[in-house]
Order: structure tokens, then C-alpha cells, then sequence
């Protein structure tokens, strides 16, 4: 066997070669790939034998066993960079060691099913991506420890505790308001006007209060941060 008959069977379709320009039906031609994938690769290898899966595709060559392990691997690492790419300002596409690793071919469906169907709609407009705060958080761990530059001019440390429940974070938003617009109103008042904006309950006036004033004694930094805020925004204005 000659190496021109060697190249063949190493690529038998062909080396891989970008269009220039790449147009939105590329990608939906590849996402149509993608999602055939499965149910092609399964009616290629469904039924043959022990000795047809060891069987290598050339000389030298990987066996069709393994080629469908190393083809699992392969869209297990596909999946986390598309994860990076969907969940990081700047991700860096790591790359891995190819080897022939047993992998079993049950999991390719799996995360294959869906994925076409989210790009195609991110495509088409109908998908905006994935909008939460874990992954907000995850993007900026990644970017802390690889882009620090870029982290430091994206994020502000914040020396004060902030509000972790959402009615909390109402509360202090309504009291920072009702301060700023009601500065010779009662102190008690507005606790109780801010508490009453931010939770629907039956508790007592007294227990309200009380809550009420632990917040503004447990966030009062952050509280401060807000009518600071407000006021720099003023002074922009003007």
C-alpha cells in the first residue's frame, strides 16, 4: 500500500476545509450534522460482531471499537467548549489528549438531542442564551484566574455584605428610596413602609419593625452604597 492509498483511508472524505466566508446556512448544515450523528453512528455499528468491532479501518490504524469510544470523547470535550464559549467573556479552547479511550457511546445521544435544537434557535433568533446567576458567577471565577486584566475592569469587589434574598434586597432598595425622597419622615415609618413593599405577611407591627431594623443595621453599608449611587447619577444629570 502506497502512501497516496494511505492518505485515503486515513481521510476518506477529506481533510476539512473552511468555507470562506462562513454564512449562516453553514451552521445550520453543521447543526443538521450534529444532530444526525447519533442515529447514523448507531445504524453504522448496531449488530456487528466482537471480531467486526476489533477489525481496524486501516494499517496501523485504530479499530472501529475504538474509534466509536474515541468519537464519544471527542463530543464530551465538543460539549464543554461550546459550554465555554456560551458561559465566558473570552474562553480559551483547551485542547486534550486524542487517545482511544473506552468511553461508552450512550452518553453522545444524550447531550446531542438537545444541543442542535438550542443553537438552531440561537440562530434563528428564538434562543437569546443562558441567562443565570450561577453562570454569571462561573464566568467570573474563569475570568479572575485566566483574564485579570480583564476582570478587575469588568467587576467591582465589594467590602459589605450584600443581600442574598431577594425580598431583603427589596427591602434596602425601598428604604435607600424612601430615604432619599422622605428625609423628614419618621425612621420608623419608612422601615415599616419598606418592609411592607418588600414582604406580604401577617406579622405584627412590632416583629416587623424589629426585622426591619436588623436589616438596616446588617446591610447599612450597602444601603449607603445605593443613595451613593443615586447621588452620583443625580450629579451626571445636572
Amino acid at each position: 500500500m502506497n502512501a497516496t492509498e494511505l492518505e485515503q483511508l486515513r481521510y476518506p472524505i477529506g481533510k476539512f476545509t473552511l468555507p470562506k466566508p462562513v454564512t449562516t446556512a453553514h451552521f445550520h448544515e453543521w447543526i443538521k450534522v450534529l444532530e444526525d450523528f447519533p442515529k447514523q453512528l448507531t445504524k453504522l455499528v448496531y449488530g456487528l460482531t466482537d471480531e467486526q468491532l476489533n477489525t481496524p479501518y486501516r494499517p496501523d490504524g485504530w479499530t472501529i471499537r475504538q474509534v466509536v469510544h474515541h468519537l464519544a470523547d471527542s463530543h464530551h470535550n465538543s460539549y464543554i467548549r461550546f459550554k465555554w464559549a456560551l458561559t465566558e467573556i473570552k474562553p480559551v479552547i483547551k485542547p486534550y489528549y486524542e487517545d482511544n479511550t473506552r468511553i461508552s457511546n450512550s452518553s453522545i445521544g444524550w447531550f446531542l438531542k438537545k444541543g442542535p435544537l438550542y443553537f438552531r434557535n440561537m440562530l434563528d433568533g428564538k434562543e437569546e442564551g443562558l441567562k443565570l446567576p450561577q453562570l454569571e458567577k462561573g464566568t467570573m471565577i474563569h475570568e479572575y484566574i485566566l483574564q485579570p486584566d480583564e476582570f478587575w475592569n469588568d467587576y467591582t469587589i465589594l467590602e459589605y455584605e450584600v443581600p442574598k434574598v431577594k425580598q431583603q434586597k427589596d427591602f434596602c432598595d425601598w428604604y435607600s428610596i424612601f430615604k432619599d425622597t422622605n428625609p423628614l419622615e419618621d425612621d420608623d415609618k419608612l422601615l415599616l413602609d419598606s418592609y411592607n413593599k418588600a414582604y406580604s405577611n401577617k406579622l405584627s407591627e412590632d416583629a416587623k419593625l424589629s426585622i426591619a431594623k436588623d436589616f438596616v443595621l446588617r446591610y447599612d453599608e450597602y444601603i449607603k452604597s445605593k443613595s451613593l449611587k443615586k447621588s452620583l447619577e443625580i450629579n451626571i444629570l445636572w
